[in-house]
């Protein structure tokens, strides 16, 4: 799935959890790191990317 339409989807579901009083904290880490991979790799980047993100985050190269 590619960088827009994951945070596309991502963003639906975020906004239907607040009209319901819901907190899905897990979703917005996700778009935290769909947020790097972006930065990372630009629109070509793809959902998988977030095993690089992640990467990142604990000293490691991006790219495996």
């Amino acid at each position: 799935m590619n960088i827009d339409m994951a945070k596309n989807v991502a963003s639906h579901v975020l906004a239907m959890a607040k009209e319901s009083g819901t907190e899905l904290a897990g979703y917005k880490v996700g778009v935290k790191r769909l947020d790097e991979v972006e930065a990372h790799a630009g629109r070509t980047g793809d959902i998988a990317g977030i095993y690089g993100a992640v990467r990142q985050e604990n000293g490691f190269k991006y790219e495996n």
